[in-house]
């Protein structure tokens, strides 16, 4: 059976800790909640802010990053012939998912994968140092990106204060003819961007998946707070806590708190992905007992470690692999990406017929932690009449995964903002941002004396 594309698109919608999808969905649709709610709620000038700064982030985060990552896979890693596909998650001391081990169990299920593994074999640090260099170039150019769009923002609501001002009588008749606008916008101050401390953080970003996400929005959080004007840093800091807290801390809990209201109020498990619970296949075994079997065949004895991994190589083709395959844990080479399935507009291969990847990393732990999740599923659904069951069971997870994204948007797109600008009328009387309150006094004061 092959995966469609919603059934895909509803997948990577729901993983919340793996893929940026969610993550570009919350923030496109909390920016336009946010430029709406400062544009009618707010100052003048803020909501133009909002959308010059958060749309343009967007694109910086969403283009930018993937853009130059895809440059240097391109390039430099072609040049040192290494492929950029490799996890560098298998190089980690103590790994029970080394290279050392792939290189083994490619010799017998993944030969035409072997040449790729051992190259990076004789080349360890030279992939490290590919990996990390990648990381740092791309995200040091995606900062730079940011810190001039944050530049325009400001100097463009600077220009809009010194227009209003110019065109006032008062000011043409002191100023006449002599306004020079070069005058009033200073002097632009170049910030360097410091990775100071990247390398204590780089471990973790190579071993961690979360971190692969969430470290280029916590520089750029960093980014927004240091080109803060005076006055609205405690807001920004607000506004990019939450921002963190609701797209990597929060996310995954709120989904797990979802699917276990789910699970208690229609007494259905939802914590499978959406493309497993959509999947044909996947049904046929619960109902006739094979995925049950398989789970039973793999808990005769208590595997950790390699020995999981053993059994996943050793048994592709029974229920519980394959299903494991479906979910993401084990992971496929045939199946292309979301994107470019999405580009091509072509039916993904069932995961069924496809192979493991020896270049990617499968984590022992994740695995287990999947199978109990599987477990759970089939001893709780019901064989007769379980394709009803089953579409009950489909929309709960899909209303879960909408409802998660809801709750981010609620909160970063309407309550956040109305909060700020609640806390500038409490403050200083007014809805005005109070860096914008200050510009325009300054450009009055540098009018009078000019």
């Amino acid at each position: 059976m092959a995966i469609s594309l919603t059934t895909k698109l509803i997948s990577e919608l729901g993983n919340s800790t793996g893929s940026v999808l969610p993550i570009w969905v919350k923030d496109v649709t909390q920016d336009t909640a946010t430029t709406l709610v400062y544009s009618k709620n707010g100052g003048k000038h803020d909501g133009k802010e909002k959308a010059i700064e958060e749309y343009g982030t967007g694109i910086v985060w969403v283009c930018g990053i993937p853009f130059m990552k895809k440059i240097i896979d391109k390039t430099v890693y072609k040049a040192a012939k290494i492929n950029p596909d490799f996890d560098i998650k298998k190089l980690k001391e103590g790994a029970s998912d080394s290279l050392e081990y792939s290189l083994e169990k490619a010799k017998v299920y993944a030969k035409d994968q072997l040449p790729e593994l051992e190259k990076v074999l004789k080349n360890k640090n030279l992939a490290k140092g590919l990996f990390i260099g990648k990381f740092i170039a791309s995200t040091a150019i995606s900062m730079a990106a940011l810190s001039g769009l944050i530049h325009l923002k400001q100097k463009t609501t600077e220009n809009k204060i010194k227009e209003k001002l110019l065109s006032d009588e008062v000011v043409q008749k002191n100023l006449q003819e002599k306004a020079d606008f070069n005058y009033f916008m200073g002097a632009n101050k170049k910030e360097n961007l410091s990775f100071k401390g990247a390398a204590s953080v780089l471990a973790n970003f190579m071993y961690n998946p979360v971190w692969n996400m969430s470290i280029l929005d916590g520089a750029i959080s960093g980014t927004r707070l240091v080109k803060a004007r005076k006055g609205e840093r405690g807001e920004v800091l607000f506004k990019e806590a939450s921002v963190i807290s609701f797209f990597y801390i929060l996310a995954g809990p709120i989904q797990k708190g979802l699917e276990k209201l789910s699970e208690k109020l229609f007494k259905k498990p939802i914590n499978l992905d959406y493309k497993v619970l959509a999947d044909d296949e996947f049904v046929k075994t619960v109902k006739d007992g094979s995925l049950k079997n398989a789970i039973k065949d793999f808990k005769t004895t208590n595997k950790q470690g390699v020995e999981v991994l053993d059994y996943i190589w050793e048994n592709q083709g029974n229920a519980l692999v394959e299903t494991l395959k479906k979910s993401g844990v084990v992971p496929t080479r045939e199946n292309p990406s979301f994107f470019k399935k999405l580009i091509n507009g072509k039916n993904l291969k069932n995961a069924a017929e496809s192979k493991i990847d020896a270049l990617k990393y499968m984590d022992p732990e994740e695995i287990l932690s999947q199978i109990d999740i599987i477990e759970n599923f089939v001893n709780k659904m019901p064989v007769q009449d379980i394709k009803k069951h089953m579409k009950t069971t489909k929309a709960l997870k899909i209303a879960s995964i909408f409802g998660n994204i809801a709750i981010s948007v609620l909160f970063l797109g309407i309550i956040q903002p109305m909060l700020a600008i609640k806390r500038r009328e409490l403050k200083g009387g007014d809805k005005e941002n109070p860096a914008i309150k200050e510009a325009e006094q300054k450009a009055k004061i540098e009018l009078k004396l000019k």
